[in-house]
């Protein structure tokens, strides 16, 4: 129970209000103490709107006489029901006014009064009259004729006697004429005094109907409130966490889409680099400086054995000249001519080549390479760090958050249970009030409206009768008049009383449903306004009158705006906006984040600028312009050359001329040209060797490409590109961090402001219960109490007619 329920059950004994209309007065206050309670793209609630509760009203033809009943007792009041000072709110109770002055009310209520008094003494008189009434009539002779010697007049003063025995009878002159245009008239009146209180009948059925479907009408208003409960949790349900699990959800893709396009553009970067190109070329390096040296050293070898050879054969030539005393032979001299035409084996010296690739075959090279590589794999894993940061922050965030919501969200729907309950209770203690009456006295009191009426039936009837049978015959009249007369004189006291006592019942009950029907300006209202003011409340919330909850929620306003729910910080819907800065705070930070580590990718080189001067060295070195054709044509004349130095043939050629010289000893010569042979041997099969060897180098030196420059210019190139994919793509890091936490706030902000506007402007609207108010009011007083104006309006009608007419019709017997 809320906090206020004490002193709402104080201020709700000390006002004399029908129990329709404390339930406002107890619903202002205990909401006020209560404890608390889609074109954006979210799901909207799926509401049940088969409320049964309804205002409808069928007068079933008696419109007529209600209007003419409220019109009467509104003619005979003035504007204002209470007197002005009479009631005053002091101490959150109604009481009289200290200086109340009685006459002041007495002149206010004077058509009131008027129309009481009167009543009284109609009650009152109207008994003596007929007592007086009848005394005269017995003792001047007008009460009647002998029974035994009943006769008519004529106008010429003779009788006609009744017959005395059979077949005997008088001459009779002719009959006195009758009066019958009086009859007729009263008649008439008395047949207006009968529909009154046949009236009378059918507004005691429609009461009693309208006292009967009472307990449905309440308990369809107690269902119809647990509906708007239900509606209610669903609306608050879907809107705080239904739609809140929908925002996180894309929130969730939202951020990860932003991930996987910044670890896409780490990618591109990281693509964008030559790195397989580029150990694939310091593996061509290593290939072409191991092929270089082995030239090289073929190379030496080569010039080494070629020089030796020369070296062999000039000895020879040398020594054959020594052993000739004057002039050789010219056998000797022709062989001289012949070996001495030997030259060096001709080689290209690699020896630039070698130190221009040297460099790019250090370890360092690569290092300073993969150092750049590694920053920017640094650098990616910095960016991937900080994704999925952030969206584990987000994550928690969107948890807490939604936690937070929740439980909010669930203070709010037990604000709005409490809320309700007061309604819901008051319709129980209403039908619990209402069933103890049904079965106890309505009962009885349909009866006894029953009688009332019955009893003018009969009389009116009985008058009627009577005066309707004196057109033909006053002895007959007489007799049909005298019970009539009988019961409207002995009952007349009894039903005017009552009647006048139905009529005030009735006119304080009209005045009490004008103020629930229309609480706005009312004196009723502003009275109970006040009380409600003056109660002492501990409650954050502002207390409104009974009037602005009756109007409001009939205007269909949400209920967070009635009851005020924003001046209680916990059920402050706009406070739910503070949670964007919880994502703010996240997302400042993460674009921080994200900004140093582009700043930190673009001061990165890949290719440190040392090495790409050697690169661009590299490209016109000795190695880039080295003529491999030249490089294979100079062997190739060299072996051409070899194949015309043939040491062993010049061995067997000088032992024949040996032979033929005996003067001249050339065996040691022989055995050197012999020895020769050897290494010219390994001299060939070494230039061949270098030769197959040009062709692997030069095939080597392409690195994949057409020519050794071609292969560094395209390294060259390849490098240039990636840095400058580098220096496009890292600022798009930024941009895809900006528009990825612009997007998040835009769907956070969005959420938020729908719950903020649906809580506000949509959801919660209170017109069911509004509805339920007005039906209960409408059964009280559409199908109560006009039923029960009904019957006093006929009643009284009935009595008005027919008592005049009753003496009249006296005077006619």
């Amino acid at each position: 129970m809320a906090p206020h329920s004490g002193a709402l059950q104080r201020s709700t004994m000390s006002a004399s209000v029908p129990a329709a209309f404390c339930c406002c007065a107890v619903a202002a206050l205990l909401l006020a103490g209560a404890r608390p309670a889609a074109a954006d793209g979210f799901s909207p609630p799926v509401l049940n709107d088969s409320y049964v509760s309804s205002v409808s009203f069928n007068s079933k033809g008696m419109g007529t006489l209600y209007d003419a009943a409220r019109s009467f007792m509104r003619g005979i009041q003035k504007k204002d029901a209470l007197p002005p000072g009479l009631l005053v709110v002091r101490d959150g109770k109604i009481a009289e006014a200290p200086d109340a002055d009685f006459g002041m009310v007495a002149r206010h209520y004077g058509g009131v009064i008027a129309v009481v008094v009167l009543g009284v003494l109609v009650a009152l008189a109207t008994p003596v009259i007929a007592l007086c009434w009848c005394c005269c009539s017995c003792c001047c002779g007008g009460g009647g004729r002998s029974r035994g010697r009943q006769h008519e007049d004529h106008e010429d003063g003779y009788r006609d006697l009744e017959p005395s025995h059979k077949g005997s009878r008088r001459r009779r002159p002719r009959r006195e004429r009758t009066p019958i245009i009086r009859p007729i008239i009263l008649a008439a009146l008395a047949g207006i005094a009968l529909s009154g209180a046949i009236i009378a009948l059918v507004a005691n059925t429609y009461l009693n109907v309208g006292i009967q479907d009472f307990p449905d009408r309440l308990r369809g208003g107690i269902s119809d409130i647990d509906l708007f409960v239900q509606n209610a949790v669903e609306e608050v349900n879907t809107t705080m966490y239904a739609n809140y699990l929908e925002l996180s959800g894309t929130l969730t893709e939202t951020v990860q889409g932003g991930r996987n396009k910044a670890d896409q553009l780490v990618t591109t970067v990281t693509e964008s680099l030559p790195l397989e190109w580029f150990h694939g070329v310091v593996r061509g390096f290593e290939d072409i400086n191991t092929d270089l040296e082995t030239a090289k050293n073929t190379g030496d070898f080569i010039v080494f054995t070629s020089g030796t050879i020369v070296k062999g054969v000039q000895d020879v030539a040398l020594s054959l000249k020594a052993k000739c005393p004057g002039t050789c032979p010219q056998p000797i001299n022709d062989f001289i001519a012949t070996i001495d035409k030997v030259q060096p084996f001709p080689v290209h010296d690699v020896s630039d080549c070698i130190n221009a690739v040297k460099s790019f075959v250090d370890p360092s090279f690569e290092q300073q390479f993969e150092n750049g590589v590694k920053q920017l794999n640094e650098t990616k894993q910095q960016v991937n760090t900080q994704l999925d940061m952030v969206q584990s922050t987000i994550t928690n965030t969107i948890k807490d958050t939604g936690d937070e919501i929740k439980r909010r969200s669930e203070d709010l729907q037990l604000n709005i249970k409490n809320a309700s309950q007061v309604f819901s209770d008051a319709d129980t203690s209403i039908q619990d009030a209402n069933d103890k009456y049904l079965g106890t006295y309505n009962g009885y009191r349909y009866a006894a409206f029953i009688v009332f009426a019955l009893i003018l039936v009969v009389g009116a009837g009985a008058v009627a009768a009577g005066l309707l049978l004196s057109c033909c015959s006053k002895n007959s009249s007489f007799w049909t008049l005298k019970p009539g007369l009988w019961i409207i004189s002995l009952t007349i006291t009894i039903l005017m009383l009552l009647t006048t006592a139905f009529f005030l019942v009735g006119l304080i009950s009209d005045r009490v449903c004008e103020a629930l029907q229309h609480p706005d300006d009312n004196q009723i209202i502003n009275l109970v306004d006040q009380m409600i003011d003056q109660t002492d409340s501990d409650s954050t919330l502002p207390v409104h009158n009974a009037s602005y909850y009756i109007l409001a929620c009939k205007d269909d306003q949400p209920l967070y705006q009635v009851l005020d729910l924003g001046a209680r910080p916990e059920l402050n819907i706009d406070q739910v906006l503070a949670y964007e800065k919880q994502f703010d705070e996240v997302f400042e930070g993460y674009l921080a984040d994200m900004n140093k580590s582009v700043k930190d990718m673009l001061q990165i080189d890949v290719v440190p600028a040392d090495i790409l001067t050697q690169l661009q060295n590299l490209q016109t070195s000795a190695m880039a312009t080295l003529d491999f054709d030249l490089f294979r044509k100079t062997i190739a004349d060299g072996l051409g050359a070899l194949a015309q130095v043939t040491p062993q043939s010049w061995s067997d050629q000088l032992k024949a001329l040996g032979a033929q010289l005996s003067s001249i000893n050339v065996d040691d010569e022989v055995s050197k040209l012999a020895a020769l042979q050897t290494d010219v041997d390994k001299l060939a099969e070494s230039a061949t060797k270098l030769s197959e060897l040009v062709n692997k180098l030069e095939e080597a030196s392409k690195l994949g490409r057409t020519s050794f420059s071609d292969a560094i210019g395209y390294l060259l190139e390849e490098v240039k590109d990636g840095q400058i994919t580098l220096q496009q793509t890292a600022p798009q890091l930024t941009e895809v961090a900006d528009s990825t936490a612009r997007a998040a706030r835009q769907q956070i902000g969005g959420f938020l402001n729908h719950v903020v506007n649906r809580v506000k402007t949509e959801a919660l609207r209170c017109g069911p219960l509004a509805l339920v108010y007005d039906s209960t009011v409408s059964g009280v007083c559409d199908h109560m109490l006009q039923p029960w104006n009904g019957f006093w309006a006929g009643a009284g009608l009935s009595l008005i007619v027919l008592i005049p007419t009753s003496f009249l019709a006296a005077t006619l017997t």
